[in-house]
């Protein structure tokens, strides 16, 4: 049994703005929820053969979710008052199976087939001109998962090879995804369900012992996640300011491929100082700024860029000290930025790079 309140609180303050609300207060917002769920869950496990194992596990749960978002545009009164919306779900069921099987003591394969459940909410858009707020604009609905995934980890070569790979998909449904209101200028953000979406990607780690003191990592990960459905999604119950989601539209905000290659070696004096250095390289592939709606839309795409970590260090009976710089050679990739909304446009751009060349010191002593 869980029962949670929450209550989610932003103010924007700029002492020299005037409005109808408290001095320098601009504008506020509360998303506040309260949330009662009645679960039953558990998993069996059983080995038909010495080297398979099947699992299975359910989750059984009853849920009401109350939802209250409040607005309060206090310096251009544009917006204001509290919008309630609730959910309510009986005997939602969400299963588990996993079957692994050992090839030796050290390697083994496995596959699983599992369920997601995620919360849905309320949104805070208004009736302008007499135009009141679609139903599925109002409130948006739990989303689901339906995840797939086949894999491999273990110890290969006389255990100088350890190897972790994977490829999954994860089929969504209801997914719940970004959308706004525009009211004169003044953005009101929510959350909606979109068309059915596919994400489907590929990890690979491994770390091999060359000799007894040098040591190569890897790995390298893809995703790629696409509408897979067309859905379009009116704002107003009249069937007006409508966005459609078209198939093969790309969600974006991770980057499609990432590799990171290492080199680390590892050795100790006559003294019985020990001694290691490593040097590792990351390359972040292109991202989408942002979801297209649509295969043929086009989206701000940030650079690809390789950043280099290096770190050398020491260590003794009880210490260790290490000295280590990330971002080596002090690349300026942009990672992010803010500025895509009405009032971002008036307050400017914001870039936001990733860290510049660090340098730092690690010291540790075991006391025993």
């Amino acid at each position: 049994y869980a029962s949670q309140k929450k209550s989610l609180k932003y103010t924007e303050n700029l002492p020299t703005l005037p409005g109808s609300g408290p001095a320098g207060v601009g504008y506020f917002e509360d998303q506040s929820s309260k949330y009662k769920e009645n679960a039953l869950f558990g998993e069996i496990a059983i080995k038909p053969a010495p080297a398979l194992t099947l699992t299975a596990g359910a989750r059984i749960f009853s849920y009401r979710d109350s939802t209250v978002t409040e607005v309060v545009d206090y310096a251009f009164d544009l917006v204001s008052g509290a919008v309630p919306a609730g959910d309510k779900g009986s005997a939602k069921s969400y299963f588990k199976f996993n079957a692994s099987y050992q090839f030796t003591p050290d390697l083994l394969a496995y596959y699983t087939i599992s369920q997601g459940f995620r919360r849905g909410g309320a949104n805070g858009f208004r009736t302008v001109a007499g135009l009141e707020p679609s139903a599925e604009a109002l409130a948006y609905k739990p989303d689901t998962t339906d995840n797939f995934e086949l894999g491999v980890k273990g110890f290969l070569f006389d255990k100088r090879l350890y190897l972790q790979a994977s490829v999954y998909q994860i089929d969504w449904q209801n997914t719940q995804t970004y959308f706004s209101q525009d009211i004169s200028g003044f953005p009101v953000w929510g959350t909606i369900n979109g068309p059915a979406a596919v994400s489907k990607g590929l990890e690979i780690e491994s770390r091999f012992n060359v000799t007894p003191g040098w040591q190569l990592q890897h790995s390298t990960t893809y995703n790629r996640a696409r509408w897979d459905a067309t859905k379009e999604i009116c704002l107003f119950a009249n069937g007006t300011a409508c966005r459609t989601f078209e198939r093969g539209g790309e969600l974006g905000g991770v980057p499609r491929i990432k590799h990171m290659l290492g080199v680390r070696w590892d050795g100790t004096l006559a003294s019985g100082l020990g001694l290691n250095a490593s040097l590792r390289a990351r390359y972040t592939g292109k991202k989408l700024s942002d979801r297209s709606d649509g295969p043929d839309e086009t989206v701000f795409t940030f650079d690809s860029y390789t950043l280099f970590n290096a770190s050398v260090g020491v260590s003794a009976d009880k210490w260790d000290a290490n000295l280590w710089v990330e971002n080596l050679t002090d690349k300026r990739a942009l990672a992010s930025f803010q500025g895509t909304s009405a009032v971002a446009e008036r307050t400017g751009l914001r870039a936001i790079y990733v860290t510049p060349r660090t340098v730092g010191v690690n010291v540790s002593y075991k006391f025993r």
